[in-house]
């Protein structure tokens, strides 16, 4: 009768852990296909006229060809690229060849639309090209990402372009590079991307403007969107040494391994993905605290090249709510001056102009408004 007890116990104990498994299953199935919904719902649709057009049948070609790479699951980019090189690989290395030229495409699988076409012109300083202004009294250097470089965005269409055309006291320079954190920043100041960059630039007066994203922490800290792109993983890492920071490998060589099984097994899961569960769950305090000291390295080794009278970090809006809030103390203790957009608030007819459909990408609606507020923030200080 005991042995009955514990086996019904026992067999009411599997039968529990099954249930919850297929429960954690269908969740997960359930999510996927959620998350798949809100990307496809951002897509435009063809008409059937358009259905049938030739524009149409050119992309069914390209499907059917070698010339594209799949840029997600659902999108395809096609690409034309001339001279460009970019290889983090197992030396971290990251190369731009001088006046290059890249043009390239998305594409949505699903719907067969062009979702957004693009040409990236860099200059023979391995810089994205702005225009050149001879009676500028200042520089204006803008750091970050792929949201300063303009990624899919126009030669003439970038909101550094375009500032360089408004703000003729400046020579703007757009020093932006995909997938830009601090720690990037800092591998291209210490002229490791081309020695060039940073070179050929008049000494005089400068202000930088770095556009913060809250993405840009996974880059440095190495959380789930980490692991979920390789690239992250191989991100140079900056250790503080003697009041300085010095290159000491990669993001992945400084991850235990339960760190990586973790961060693998919470990057599969669409699940924790719709709920944007993190790991770890929260951030430290040291870990504001060594972003904000990244940050500030990043403006000491700019002033080490140039007069530099001003640096900012612009919080972008709608992107850097959650890490840029909590982060603005940490930088204001190194004296790095905020231009806080991140509550910005616009209605829904401006939002959906904002970023490029599936992608996320500021579209050049968004770089033109940009262009405007940091033109309009400058102007007051």
């Amino acid at each position: 009768m005991y042995l009955m007890k514990i086996y019904k116990n026992l067999l009411a104990l599997i039968l529990g852990l099954l249930f919850s498994i297929l429960f954690l299953f269908a969740l997960e199935f359930i999510a996927s296909l959620s998350i798949v919904q809100n990307y496809f719902n951002q897509i435009p649709r063809l008409t059937s006229q358009e259905q049938n057009g030739p524009f149409q049948k050119s992309i069914t070609s390209y499907l059917k060809s070698e010339a594209h790479i799949l840029y997600s699951d659902e999108i395809l980019r096609i690409a034309s690229e001339e001279g460009i090189e970019r290889d983090f690989g197992a030396e971290g290395t990251l190369k731009l060849r001088p006046n290059s030229h890249f043009h390239q495409k998305l594409i949505s699988k699903k719907s067969k639309t062009l979702i957004v076409e693009s040409d990236t012109t860099y200059d023979e300083y391995y810089r994205r090209k702005t225009e050149v202004n001879p009676k500028a009294k200042f520089n204006l250097f803008l750091l970050g990402g792929s949201f300063t470089l303009g990624h899919f965005v126009g030669d003439q269409e970038n909101f550094p372009y375009l500032l360089s055309t408004k703000l003729k006291e400046f020579q703007v320079y757009n020093m932006g590079i995909g997938g830009g954190a601090p720690n990037l920043m800092l591998y291209d100041l210490e002229e490791k991307i081309n020695p060039q960059r940073w070179q050929n630039i008049p000494s005089r007066d400068s202000i930088a403007v770095y556009t913060f994203i809250d993405d840009h922490i996974n880059r440095v800290i190495c959380r789930v969107e980490c692991y979920g792109s390789r690239w992250m993983l191989e991100l140079p890492y900056y250790q503080e040494q003697d009041s300085s920071f010095a290159e000491n490998g990669m993001n992945q060589d400084h991850l235990s391994q339960l760190d990586l099984m973790m961060l693998k097994l919470f990057s599969q899961s669409s699940l924790l993905k719709l709920f944007k569960i993190n790991y770890p769950l929260q951030l430290k305090e040291s870990d504001y605290v060594r972003f904000a000291s990244l940050v500030a390295e990043v403006k000491k080794r700019i002033e080490a090249k140039n007069s530099l009278k001003d640096f900012y970090v612009l919080l972008y809006p709608g992107m850097s709510s959650h890490y840029g809030r909590q982060i603005i103390p940490f930088l204001e203790k190194h004296k790095i001056k905020i231009i806080d957009l991140s509550n910005t608030q616009f209605d829904n007819q401006i939002k959906k102009q904002l970023a490029i459909p599936g992608d996320g990408h500021p579209s050049p609606f968004m770089h033109k408004l940009m262009a405007e507020i940091i033109s309009e923030q400058l102007s007051i200080n």
